[in-house]
């Protein structure tokens, strides 16, 4: 075996057999009922909707 290949003690295995699944709406559903959450997330999708819009009505012309 080449050196620097194969087992090594400081390895961690990330990926492991049987892991739970990962339940995005149920996460999102539990994010967005603190109101806190729920004004940062809209609040941030809309600054970007805005910027978006923002750039598209005055980019500067392609030239």
């Amino acid at each position: 075996m080449p050196p620097g290949v194969g087992g090594s003690p400081a390895h961690v295995k990330y990926v492991v057999d049987g892991a739970p699944s990962v339940r995005a709406v149920q996460f999102l559903v539990d994010v967005l009922e603190h109101p806190l959450n729920a004004a940062l997330v809209f609040g941030g999708g809309l600054a970007v909707v805005a910027a978006m819009l923002g750039y598209l009505a005055y980019r500067p012309a392609a030239g």
